[in-house]
């Protein structure tokens, strides 16, 4: 009985360093983000601001939220994606984190009238777009399959653009609104970094999932 308890009790140990391992990038990320949420004073630190707009801030605000409701849905979605593609490639998340974040802050800038910006939804889009990508790329998916999930997230954009209003029920703070502008960036960003990726990171991982 002992010995069988001790067997699974490595085998669970085993499991959550292998877990930790393959996800170690994200998990620090997530906990940044929580972090950054028990201090106001470290948020607002953080945050870009259009009077400052260049600096570390542009990479430093997306991981900076204005609620526990506004992080709770934007940290869901990058917990689930950025473990996905650190997963597939921890290189091209790293890529992805490097070069999205401030292509995201600066269509804020030219494209949106907020004073100060803060959020992971832009490199929510960034790492959704980039995974459609590498479906495509690995041919987990078609074309057909691939245009759709982008093009629901296009009109999603469209609409929000247009109409001034989110298309789902925000969890934004009364005189914060969404920045679709921002959105199309990262999806634009993350959707070009994954296509021109090197694809050896990329065939390692296909090869390997496909038993060869």
């Amino acid at each position: 009985m002992n010995a069988r308890i001790t067997t699974a009790g490595q085998v669970n140990l085993g499991r959550l360093f292998s877990f930790i391992e393959k996800s170690w990038l994200t998990l620090v990320l997530v906990v940044v983000c929580l972090g950054l949420l028990g201090s106001d004073s470290l948020s607002s630190l953080v945050a870009w601001q259009r009077v400052s707009p260049v600096g570390i801030q542009a990479w430093s605000a997306h991981f900076s939220h204005w609620s526990g409701g506004h992080l709770f849905w934007d940290l869901l979605m990058f917990g689930a994606l950025a473990m996905a593609l650190e997963a597939i490639c921890r290189r091209l998340l790293v890529r992805l984190l490097l070069i999205a974040p401030p292509l995201i802050t600066a269509t804020v800038f030219l494209m949106e009238n907020h004073a100060i910006y803060r959020g992971l939804s832009g490199l929510d889009c960034a790492l959704y777009a980039a995974l459609v990508v590498i479906a495509v790329r690995s041919k987990w998916i078609g074309s057909g399959p691939a245009i759709l999930a982008m093009g629901l997230f296009v009109g999603k954009c469209v609409f929000e653009i247009l109409s001034g209003h989110p298309l789902f029920v925000s969890d934004l703070p009364q005189g914060i609104t969404s920045v679709p502008w921002a959105h199309l960036s990262g999806a634009a960003a993350g959707g070009i970094i994954a296509w021109i990726h090197p694809w050896r990171c990329l065939e390692t991982h296909v090869s390997v999932n496909n038993g060869k």
